[in-house]
């Protein structure tokens, strides 16, 4: 068995690398060497052969394995034959366990007549006659509808009908009655009922012309001759019937929903007739008389309160306008100068003595220290009087103020000499002067910086407007405005 096993291992090896030439090839050693290497090569390509006919087999098996791998390899596959059923879907058919592969695949063909023109438009579908995914053509008509118009046939267009569609025979029926009402048959039931019907009508009609209907007029009439009223009594446009007329016209004036109206104190005549009870007179005028008598007063409407009416020379029940701010409190708007603070009415109206006017603190200059305090948004008068000796000048006057967080400053003259503003940081402990540290400004300019404590701000005059003086003493006021 060995035997065999190894004659067809070196068969295969044969097969591969062919007769061995010995000749030219060195030592023995090398020459079993190469063998070796060429052995092992072919080994490699037979279990590359055999894994490739289904047996997986390892390039480095043992020739024995390989051998028993070569009995292994199949050379007469186990095939399946099956049959697939059509299907609406896409289908894989595998063989069954313990089969190698399919001999055939059985699939039935589509069956089916159906061509385009029995399916409906849009629709797709196979069939044996037409093939594979057509479209229909079939047109889709719905619920169509048709009318008749006389005896003739309507067509009925080809296509699918959905069954809610119809073919009306209101336009035959009528052109039938047209016909049967356009001619003449005297034994039909339609002549033989208009007939009964115009003799029942002639035995039925008044005929004032017959001596019947006046001889029965004139009886009825004499019957129903009753009644009291008078033409006057009865409303113009209508009749009436009393004891000695019938027929007669009425003559009373019909008012309807007559109107009048008083101009004083005297009495609105209500004419003769008949009022529908819609009528009416009006009391405005004699109203208005009664109230222009009473005409008096000099208001105004900006003299009276809102709320509340008055009457004046010209007006009756006027309101008035004047706005009521008794009991309120209402944002001044606080000036001031040497000696008062002013606060401002807002706004105009009546105020009793409960109103309040107010205006924050800021808005009025404190004192801190026995100084005004000063802040953004307050405005102060500066005074002083100058002296010029020669050329010399000499100011009495300004004031010190403890300014609270000032960042601009502008003045302008109110009266007296030109002068400049100038502020002198000034130390309350000792009662001085910084005269070297001191800020000057003339009037419209703004002086800008971060100001913060005790100044002494007052009216300036320097050497280049002493002119100004006149060798006199004067006076200047500035307005001072802080921001």
């Amino acid at each position: 068995m060995l035997n065999e096993i190894w004659v067809t291992v070196f068969t295969l090896i044969k097969s591969i690398v062919g007769d061995v030439d010995v000749k030219n090839k060195g030592t023995l050693q090398k020459q079993i060497d190469d063998c070796f290497t060429s052995a092992s090569n072919g080994k490699a390509a037979i279990a590359s052969a055999i894994t490739g006919k289904g047996v997986s087999t390892a390039s480095d098996a043992t020739f024995a394995t390989m051998a028993t791998n070569i009995g292994n390899i199949k050379t007469s596959p186990m095939l399946q034959a099956k049959n697939a059923a059509l299907s609406t879907t896409a289908q894989t058919i595998k063989p069954d366990t313990g089969y190698d592969g399919l001999s055939q695949v059985s699939v039935p063909a589509v069956s089916g007549n159906a061509g385009t023109g029995d399916v409906l438009a849009n629709k797709t579908f196979s069939s044996g006659s037409a093939g594979i995914s057509k479209t229909g053509t079939m047109p889709n008509k719905g619920a169509w509808t048709g009318a008749t118009t006389g005896s003739g046939n309507v067509a009925i267009p080809a296509g699918y009908h959905n069954g809610s569609g119809y073919v009306s025979g209101a336009g035959a029926y009528n052109a039938g009655i047209s016909a049967a009402d356009a001619r003449v048959n005297t034994n039909s039931a339609n002549y033989k009922g208009g007939y009964n019907a115009g003799v029942s009508a002639a035995d039925g009609r008044v005929n004032a012309d017959s001596a019947n209907y006046k001889g029965g007029y004139n009886a009825g009439v004499s019957a129903t001759k009753k009644g009291t009223a008078g033409a006057g009594d009865v409303l113009s446009g209508k009749t009436f019937t009393n004891g000695s007329s019938v027929g007669a016209s009425g003559t009373m004036p019909n008012k309807g929903a007559w109107t009048g109206a008083t101009t004083g104190s005297g009495n609105v005549a209500i004419p003769a007739g008949y009022h529908n009870g819609s009528g009416y007179v009006s009391g405005t005028g004699a109203y208005n008389a009664g109230v222009s008598a009473t005409k008096k007063g000099t208001a105004g409407t900006g003299d009276v309160l809102a709320g509340k009416t008055f009457t004046n020379s010209s007006s009756v029940e006027v309101s008035g306008t004047m706005a009521n701010k008794g009991s309120t409190t209402q944002d001044a708007t606080a000036t001031q100068d040497d000696t008062y603070t002013y606060l401002t009415v807002p706004v105009a109206g009546y105020y009793n003595t409960a109103s309040k006017l107010r205006t924050k603190n800021s808005n009025l200059a404190h004192t801190v220290n026995n100084c005004f305090r000063v802040t953004p948004g307050a405005s102060v008068l500066v005074r002083a009087v100058a002296t010029l000796w020669g050329t010399a000048v000499n100011f009495h006057g300004g004031s010190i103020f403890y300014l609270d967080g000032i960042t601009k400053i502008t003045a302008s003259k109110v009266a007296g000499v030109t002068a400049r503003l100038q502020l002198i940081p000034y130390n309350v402990e000792n009662y001085s002067g910084d005269i070297g540290n001191s800020h000057k400004v003339d009037i419209g300019d703004t002086l800008t910086g971060n100001f913060t404590g005790y100044y002494v701000v007052t009216p300036y005059v320097n050497a280049s407007n002493t002119t100004t003086v006149s060798n006199s003493t004067k006076s200047v006021t500035l307005k001072v405005d802080f921001l």
